[in-house]
């Protein structure tokens, strides 16, 4: 995932930005903030992170959805949807940082080996 992808899905899902905003900020339509989205959305939704981002998109969608009967069961759904949304946020930050991390033992590991060769 490039940067800028990341930059996108942090601003949209962790900041709750609207297209517009990052579009403004980006200096591109909403159309091509919308397929970037769409592009890292088909991107990790093969593996762990796809499933966090489901997870947070199910959250989004309670506010919607919630009744009387939920509120009986868990309290405010205001509340519930922000302790679900930062559980979600934790969960994104660590695969993230996961990734970043081993980009580096991989890139260090690409440097070792061109060393090598030039020997």
């Amino acid at each position: 995932m490039t940067q800028q992808e990341q930059d996108t899905i942090k601003a949209y899902f962790w900041h709750g930005a609207t297209l517009e905003h990052i579009a403004r900020q980006k200096n591109v339509t909403i159309e091509r903030v919308r397929q970037q989205l769409a592009k890292v959305e088909r991107k990790l939704s093969k593996g762990k992170a796809g499933k966090i981002l489901i997870e947070y998109a199910r959250i989004e969608g309670m506010r919607y959805h919630g009744g009387f009967s939920f509120f009986m069961n868990h309290g405010s759904i205001v509340e519930y949807e922000i302790v679900k949304r930062e559980e979600a946020r934790e969960k994104l930050e660590l695969y993230l940082e996961m990734k970043r991390q081993e980009m580096e033992r991989h890139e260090k590991r690409i440097g070792e080996a061109e060393k090598d060769i030039a020997r």
